[in-house]
């Protein structure tokens, strides 16, 4: 077994699981960076992932560990695709 394997105590429950991708910060310049590198499959981004209603990432925090949430779509910092 694999070290994610098992349920360790865990009732077994499914969760849909949404991922969410934003450009990076909100500046029309990184915009059309990323539009111009999107034709070769890059670009400046920002990744989230949605669940239970709650979108989950992490960043820059003056305190704490970087982890925080936002209602999904919903991070004010990024520029959501």
């Amino acid at each position: 077994m694999g070290a994610c394997s098992g349920s360790h105590g865990v009732e077994d429950e499914t969760a849909e699981v949404v991922l969410h991708i934003y450009d990076v910060s909100g500046a029309p310049a990184i915009k059309a960076v990323n539009e111009a590198l999107r034709a070769v499959g890059t670009g400046a981004f920002h990744a989230a992932v949605e669940v239970y209603g709650q979108e989950w990432s992490y960043g820059y925090l003056e305190r704490g560990t970087g982890v925080f949430a936002c209602p999904p779509k919903g991070c004010s910092a990024h520029s959501y695709r």
